[in-house]
């Protein structure tokens, strides 16, 4: 007798459960940065770790790997005497949030109580990145019959606590690789372009952080008596970032390569329309968006430690300093793009100033391709639920631990999804969101790929 399709075996999903299962993460506001409180990032994981536990796992850990905040870790293991060639699939997804402040962002409800608004999306602080997508994997479990019903695949299951502060996971995995060699990782923690359209993404951006501090003088002097000769701090500073860019706007390093975007584009009026610029202002650099979004480093000025406007006076400024936040493509690594920073402003300081740098953090770039088996069975699974093509993006983003795992294991596939939606989800920003059909969806596919795995 032949076997029933995967689909007919896929149990109906509770969107209710499903609902109050990302109700309960995003009510811990889980930020790992230092300066937060680490009680609620802790509170999660063992929430997380209880989730798990439910889905039938056994033995869930919470993984100390080193930082501030545990990784929830799991294992399900195949019938090895039925199945010596069992496939190993590392499920990953993160529970720790950015920092939501509730005016500086315009939230239009508590941001760690999930809402539901008139348009039918849930809002809340990880509602999308990354919350979501411990919720997809789990009901993805649940909904394809449980790990009873996969005793033809072994799982790993990684719930990081640090992703976006850049913790220390990648370390532990160097001192542990055979924990997490996989043949292929499900990491959902990324989405769709718009709801509907299913998105594998095949590429991210590195981040390279730098710090630079400009010297002038020993304290605050008087401007209208010493103005003139005397070298202020921040007119350094601003001149010494201001040689990052090119004047049309595209970030120019020397040492930090570029290359031709050819993938899918990010459509112009949709990105001019999702960014929000404000009246009169256009974008910059030239090229296409996939150019500039994808295959060209973007330098931003994240933080200036100046006086404020409200506090000024006539004085000129003894001492600034700023944190130089790169994004660039793959085929180089943090370090030498971090290098390339510090060579570049040591090449352009301005004279008169005394100029310092620290390097901060940094996370390499990624990419990987859809050729292998696994990804043509996920596209599959996602072509059969959305009732759509499958498109091949790249990412702006980064996810830090990704080059890690491709060193441990650089003949496994990567899927990278996940239940956002670039145009609507707003992850890091306030109102971030997420539509819940779009949740079903990516359920709904990965259960049918797990099941049609084990046959």
């Amino acid at each position: 007798m032949m076997n029933p399709p995967a689909r007919s075996l896929i149990s109906q999903i509770d969107r209710d459960e499903l609902i109050d299962d990302l109700a309960t993460l995003v009510a811990c506001p889980s930020c790992s940065f230092d300066g937060f409180a680490i009680e609620p990032v802790i509170a999660c994981a063992e929430e997380v770790a209880r989730m798990v536990t439910s889905a039938g796992f056994d033995s869930v850990e919470l993984l100390d790997v080193g930082g501030r905040a545990p990784t929830v870790w799991a294992e399900h293991h195949a019938d090895s005497e039925r199945y010596p060639d069992a496939p190993t699939l590392f499920l990953y997804a993160h529970y720790d949030v950015q920092p939501a402040p509730v005016v500086e962002q315009g939230w239009q409800s508590d941001p760690f109580t999930l809402t539901r608004r008139d348009d039918g999306r849930y809002y809340g602080r990880g509602a999308a990145d990354d919350k979501a997508g411990i919720v997809a994997h789990l009901h993805a479990i649940e909904a394809a019959g449980g790990l009873e019903a996969l005793t033809q695949v072994h799982l790993k299951v990684c719930f990081e606590g640090e992703e976006e502060c850049f913790g220390t996971l990648e370390d532990y995995i160097a001192r542990d690789p055979h924990r997490f060699r996989a043949d292929a990782y499900l990491i959902s923690d990324l989405g769709n372009l718009v709801v509907g359209e299913p998105t594998l993404t095949t590429t991210l951006r590195g981040t390279a952080m730098v710090d630079v501090v400009v010297d002038a003088i020993q304290s605050a002097q008087h401007s209208g008596v010493f103005g003139g000769p005397t070298p202020d701090a921040l007119v350094g500073l601003i001149r010494l970032l201001d040689t990052l860019w090119d004047d049309e706007g595209n970030t120019t390093i020397e040492g930090v390569r570029s290359f031709t975007w050819e993938g899918a584009q990010y459509p112009e009026e949709m990105f001019r329309r999702d960014v929000g610029l404000v009246e009169g202002a256009d974008l910059v650099g030239t090229g296409t968006l996939g150019d500039r979004l994808f295959s060209r480093p973007s330098a931003t000025i994240i933080g200036v430690d100046a006086p404020r406007v409200a506090e000024s006076a006539n004085i000129i400024i003894p001492q600034a300093k700023a944190r130089i936040s790169v994004r660039f493509p793959h085929g180089q690594s943090a370090e030498a793009v971090i290098s390339a920073i510090i060579a570049h402003l040591s090449a352009h300081q301005p004279p008169g100033f005394v100029v310092r740098f620290t390097e901060t953090s940094g996370a390499s770039a990624f990419a990987t391709s859809l050729d292998g088996p696994f990804a043509a069975r996920f596209s599959e699974a996602l072509r059969e639920v959305f009732g759509a093509e499958v498109v091949e993006m790249g990412g702006a983003a980064s996810i830090p631990l990704l080059a890690a795992l491709q060193a441990v294991a650089p003949d496994a596939e990567f899927l990278l999804f996940g239940v956002s939606d670039i145009a609507l989800s707003n992850v890091h920003g306030g109102n971030e969101s997420v539509d819940p059909d779009e949740l079903v969806r990516t359920i709904r596919a990965q259960a049918l790929f797990l099941r049609e795995l084990v046959g």
